[in-house]
């Protein structure tokens, strides 16, 4: 009876994991999927069809049955921001005309049901550090595929890479396995992960945007600095400290000693802007100075609670946002709920990177989400288009809950 009991709990046990995994290895996979089989007339239809089957159904079915358990302080937070989301769409009719864009409306970017604010739900449930590390190294091998797969047709095809000489959204999907592969290699120390890692990084440094490499550094630098140094020895930590300060001084003298010597005219986008003029200066800023001045008379005299959901769009025009999150949220918001959701955010950030007794597994992926997120957020896109940022929310509210610490599962081992 006793091992039947046993038997019982492991059969449950593997149950709750394998349907955990499942869902996360969709949700992140179903939208760059169904993004890159639209180019070849694949309906809308048919595409809700298959979210409903592979997504929403063994959701439900999971809830019901009780094998999955979603964190309810993130299920309250996406009900709080659906019905945001819905009123404001239908009480604010100065941004109807955004708001029933198709190309950067409430639904055809928000209310998807495979990508933004829906990340508050996929990474809402409680996962375990092997099952969500399981889910994450699967999910990341499938988006590495869609990438180079995409990558190889749109080249043969003559778009994106050969008219502008670089692709935003390529750089971007295959900069979130690259974060996980370099997570993956960092917990387990296995070289195919580093060269899956270094060969992505090769490809968004001579195919991809600046932002991304931004994101590269800030997620090495917070590795390093709340991961690997706390768990090496003194003689490696100055070592390494040397190492990186070295780097540093020889990346300035090439900086300003080599690089004006050279022709950077043959060199892609990305490299040639980084290296003749710096990250980003007026001349290579992509007109982000230009919104900020025209934003300008809306933040001084903004509102309490902000002028509405997308208002920046509805004040630049449909597509063309405010490129920064704190410029973004203070218009969204106003200036109480904007400086109180940061607010909220960064004390997660804190919790999470300082709090010993977080698994390693689960630190080392909130700084990918955090490096992701914000190192986008801070020079392009819309928070509410940016799917990753609602599930660092999700994924940081669920681990510093009490039943995913450590008094539950082992601290890994970090060597390096």
């Amino acid at each position: 009876m006793i091992s039947r009991t046993i038997n019982d709990k492991q059969i449950l046990c593997k149950t709750e994991t394998d349907l955990s995994v499942y869902l996360l290895v969709v949700f992140l996979t179903i939208s760059p999927a169904l993004s890159f089989l639209s180019s070849y007339g694949i309906s809308t239809i048919i595409s809700y069809v298959l979210i409903a089957l592979l997504l929403y159904t063994p959701l439900i079915i999971g809830l019901v049955t009780r094998k999955i358990e979603l964190n309810k302080t993130c299920v309250l937070l996406f009900i709080a921001i659906f019905v945001y989301v819905l009123i404001c769409s239908k009480k604010l009719t100065a941004f109807e005309d955004v708001y029933l864009s198709e190309t950067n409306g409430v639904f055809s970017r928000i209310l998807t049901f495979t990508s933004s604010i829906f990340g508050l739900l996929f990474f809402g449930i409680k996962f375990s550090p092997t099952s969500f590390k399981k889910g994450i190294k699967i999910a990341s091998y499938i988006n590495v595929i869609i990438s180079f797969f995409r990558f190889i047709l749109v080249t043969i095809r003559g778009n994106e890479f050969l008219t502008y000489g670089y692709d935003m959204n390529f750089g971007y999907t295959l900069l979130f396995p690259l974060l996980c592969f370099l997570s993956l290699y960092a917990i387990e120390r296995k070289k195919t992960y580093l060269i899956i890692s270094l060969i992505s990084f090769f490809f968004i440094l001579f195919f991809g945007s600046r932002g991304p490499i931004l994101c590269v550094v800030i997620y090495s630098f917070l590795l390093f600095f709340f991961v690997i140094l706390k768990r090496i020895t003194p003689a490696k930590r100055a070592l390494i400290i040397f190492l990186a300060a070295l780097l540093v001084f020889i990346g300035v003298i090439f900086f300003l000693l080599v690089v004006p010597l050279l022709d950077l005219s043959s060199l892609p986008r990305s490299l040639r802007y980084i290296l003749s003029t710096g990250y980003f200066t007026s001349s290579t800023d992509s007109g982000r100075r230009i919104i900020v001045d025209d934003l300008s008379p809306y933040l001084y005299n903004i509102p309490l609670f902000g002028y509405g959901l997308l208002a920046d769009q509805g004040f630049l025009g449909i597509g063309k946002y405010s490129h920064n999150i704190l410029l973004e949220m203070w218009i969204t918001f106003g200036p109480i709920l904007s400086i109180s959701f940061i607010f909220l955010i960064l004390l997660l950030t804190f919790k999470v990177l300082f709090n010993k007794h977080i698994d390693i597994t689960f630190k080392v992926y909130f700084i990918a989400l955090w490096s992701f997120s914000f190192g986008r957020l801070i020079v392009s896109n819309s928070f509410w288009y940016e799917t990753y940022f609602w599930c660092l929310i999700a994924f940081g509210l669920c681990i510093i809950s009490k039943k995913n610490s450590n008094e539950k599962f082992k601290q890994k081992e970090f060597r390096i």
